[in-house]
């Protein structure tokens, strides 16, 4: 942000102003005389001379004066002296803007005489709630002399520097709401202070993001120490006031507020609501965070912290990329891609954050046929602005519409799942005006950010056992055991006894209403595929009866995985839904919840996005796999791709076939595999513009598993150079997407079943075939400069692997 964006924000209404004794001289008593500052006062209590000052400070001054003289001595001169009968004109050309609050260390009323006339009195101390501090408000840290008097002297007025009004913002309960003024305000401008009187490190002034909008306007005549320790907390204006209010004067002659179309009902803006901060101790909103997948948004966005210096989200490194993406450039537009449960809600939050800190205004976009025309009512706005599309499969058609009207100054946030952007990632490359768009993987926890995770999960109380290791021992366990995957780390808490207990207790209404149970297994199910219905949507799937039954007797139950309004059924995204399923529900129900899902879903994909979607997330592997237990999962899984087969136009789909070879895979049913496969290519190579890298390279797994299973030595080789030879083509071409490299990490397996029993020549062909790989990887993480689980993982496993052959 620089200096004149700042000044807009203030005109907006969007900034916040912090007045030192530094503009005292602009302020006059009744006697013509400017308003002394701490140093003048010193004096005035002392009864000497204007500059003679002491060795002691003000506050120590004070106290001894009272103890001497009485307050009542020091009531009179501060009455006295602190009492504002006119302004200069630069301090009303100051005040006339609408700050969002001004705060204060003055005793004296010279705000209030400068905006008097133009704005409501709205003029408090910290002794008040802070529910008195409406928009507008000026602020007295420490106290005020209209509220002063004898027998308050000691409580209404401190008479000291900003950093014991800091300690009495803590003591009083204000410091959370002053902090947030801090984090929610698009700018932060201080005028008239000194490093006497600040101390920035006790308000929260270096906190994340703030620095960039914060600006200090300084006396000509400062110093360079003081000015180089300000540089720290943000940018340094010298020539004080007068430079200030040549820029508020320069904004207002050019200037012209915007005005911003609201009353959107497709778009919902990112904001932090003062008086709407959620009740509630922090560790239940951690464990809706960690278990029920609810971000605190509003705490988040407020910037409050679950404990500590913690605050609920980790800034991850992928996170940081992301920014560096939008600080350095060339990106305009970023892409969140990951797996289930890989943090892209959380990555998604902390960068809106940060483009808040930067002046936008930032929205997440909700999937209804207004959304179109409340895009183009949005692309007209010249301000800063940016757009989340969250599962942008769900809005291609708005995107392409949005992107080509935009302005320069509007970005657009996308996020996906891996296997729906490997199925739609050439709608990226091929819409006009999209981007340049930076492409963030959201895979392993890297080491610097495990501390902070487990920081989390031992204070939400979810380690278990493992509770009484050290925390060495538990950051281990993340990187090593789990691998740093934060899908595996949620499934642990999950699976934790204190969150199964949990779920049981919360469950155990539902399971003598065997009407609600199915129903509720439909809810799961379409919460863990990110589903939002309509309540007509609901209807057609669910007896209305049902639905409210539902809500009305099950609520506390449901609010977990379900929200509702006048017009719509939301579902809240998280773990959990999927992988209580085969706890709470038998796995015929689930498959015979799946399949009527299916049913309804192809009978309706004409009739929007969110059905479309729904037959995709029920025909892959991913998102139907968790939902079975552990011990029937093959058997279900491909008894349930057997009877959906019938519905629509699915057994001509290359699609259906692709998800259960890949199924068959892991599963270990290699004939299976095979004969799938075989459909999918087939079916591809019919459509009219097949695109069959998404087959090959799944084909090329299917072929390692095949190679590793095979008995025979020499027919194992030939299976593993048919899979690299087609794995080596999809390396080499520019839009593989990293996926190939899934597949490379086979080799070990490969290796560990024929290496030895090969002669030379395999070997020496394979050893060929494991450095080809390492070294496509090694260029592609050199060449990508980004972070990605799969690429790190395949160079450490060759790595490891062409040492021992």
């Amino acid at each position: 942000m620089n200096l004149i964006e700042a000044v807009r924000s203030a005109k907006d209404g969007n900034a916040v102003l912090f007045v030192g004794a530094g503009l005292s001289f602009l302020a006059k008593r009744e006697n013509g005389e400017a308003v002394p500052d701490a140093q003048w006062l010193t004096d005035i209590l002392l009864e000497q001379p204007k500059g003679t000052g002491s060795r002691h400070k003000l506050d120590r001054v004070a106290g001894s004066v009272i103890r001497k003289k009485g307050s009542e001595f020091v009531y009179d001169k501060i009455k006295e002296n602190f009492t504002v009968h006119s302004v200069d004109e630069r301090l009303t050309d100051l005040y006339s803007l609408p700050w969002k609050r001004i705060y204060t260390t003055n005793y004296d009323n010279a705000i209030e005489i400068a905006r008097a006339g133009k704005y409501p009195v709205s003029s408090i101390t910290i002794d008040e709630t802070q529910t008195s501090a409406k928009l507008g408000s000026v602020i007295h840290l420490n106290g005020s002399a209209k509220r002063v008097s004898p027998a308050n002297m000691n409580l209404e007025i401190a008479l000291t520097d900003l950093s014991y009004a800091a300690d009495r913002l803590a003591q009083t309960g204000w410091l959370s709401f002053f902090e947030r003024d801090l984090n929610t305000s698009r700018a932060i401008i201080f005028a008239g202070y000194s490093l006497y009187d600040l101390e920035i490190d006790k308000i929260l002034l270096a906190a994340d993001g703030v620095k960039e909008k914060t600006f200090f306007f300084i006396a000509p005549d400062a110093d360079e120490v003081e000015i180089n320790t300000l540089e720290r907390y943000g940018t340094v204006v010298p020539g004080g006031i007068d430079i200030l209010v040549e820029h508020i004067k320069s904004v207002a002659a050019s200037y012209n507020l915007p005005i911003f179309v609201t009353g959107f009902t497709a778009l919902r803006e990112l904001v932090a609501q003062d008086d709407d901060v959620r009740r509630g101790v922090s560790v239940q909103k951690l464990t809706e965070q960690l278990v029920y997948g609810k971000l605190p948004e509003n705490e988040i966005l407020a910037r409050q912290n679950v404990f500590g210096d913690r605050p609920f989200l980790v800034m991850r490194a992928q996170d940081e990329v992301a920014r560096n993406a939008i600080k350095l450039g060339p990106w305009r537009d970023i892409l969140f891609v990951g797996e289930i449960a890989s943090g892209k809600s959380a990555s998604t939050l902390n960068l809106a954050l940060y483009l808040i800190n930067l002046g936008y205004k930032v929205f997440y976009a909700i999937s209804t046929t207004l959304l179109s025309q409340d895009l183009k009512r949005l692309s007209g706005s010249p301000e800063k602005i940016a757009v989340i599309f969250d599962s942008y499969f769900l809005f291609r058609n708005e995107i392409t519409e949005y992107a080509s009207s935009r302005p320069p100054n509007h970005r657009i946030i996308l996020t996906e799942r891996s296997a729906i952007h490997e199925l739609t990632s050439r709608f990226i490359d091929a819409t006009p005006h999209l981007g340049p768009i930076k492409e963030i993987t959201l895979g392993k926890i890297e080491s610097k950010d495990i501390e902070a995770f487990e920081a989390l999960v031992n204070f939400g109380g979810f380690w278990g056992e493992r509770a009484g290791a050290n925390i060495s021992a538990r950051q281990n366990h993340i990187g090593k055991t789990l691998e740093g995957s934060l899908y595996r780390l949620l499934i642990e808490i999950i699976r934790s006894e204190k969150v199964q207990a949990q779920l049981r207790d919360l469950l155990q209404p539902l399971s003598s209403d065997i009407s609600i149970a199915k129903s509720f297994c439909l809810i799961l199910i379409l919460n863990s595929v990110k589903i939002n219905f309509s309540i007509n949507e609901w209807q057609y799937l669910f007896d209305r009866q049902t639905i409210s039954k539902m809500l009305s007797m099950y609520g506390d139950q449901v609010r977990h995985f379900m929200l509702s309004d006048a017009n719509h059924i939301y579902m809240r995204g998280g773990l959990v839904g999927t992988h209580i399923l085969h706890a709470f529900m038998d796995d015929e129900l689930v498959g015979d919840s799946l399949e009527y899902l299916y049913e309804k879903a192809i009978r309706r994909t004409k009739e929007g996005n969110e059905w479309k979607q729904l037959v995709i997330e029920l025909v892959k592997f991913s998102a139907v796999e968790p939902m079975f237990a552990e011990r029937t999962k093959a058997a279900n899984i491909f008894r349930y791709y057997d009877a959906i087969r019938v519905y629509g136009d699915t057994r001509n789909n290359p699609d259906y076939w692709l998800q259960i070879g890949i199924a068959a895979t892991v599963l270990g049913d290699l004939v299976r595999g095979k004969l799938c496969f075989e459909n999918a290519y087939a079916r591809e190579k019919a459509r009219p513009k097949p695109n069959l890298t998404r087959i090959d390279n799944y084909f090329s797994r299917f072929q390692m598993r095949q190679a590793v299973a095979e008995s025979n030595r020499d027919a194992a080789f030939e299976v593993f150079i048919e899979a690299n030879e087609r794995l080596e083509k999809q390396i080499f071409l520019d839009n593989n997407r990293h996926y190939p490299f899934k597949t490379g990490r086979y080799f070990s397996d490969v290796a560990s079943k024929h290496f030895s029993s090969w002669d030379s020549t395999q070997k020496t062909r394979f050893k060929l075939a494991v450095a080809s790989i390492k070294a496509k990887a090694e260029e592609w993480k050199a060449r990508k400069n980004e972070i990605n689980a799969d690429v790190e993982i395949l160079i450490r496993e060759t790595t490891s692997l062409l040492r021992r052959i």
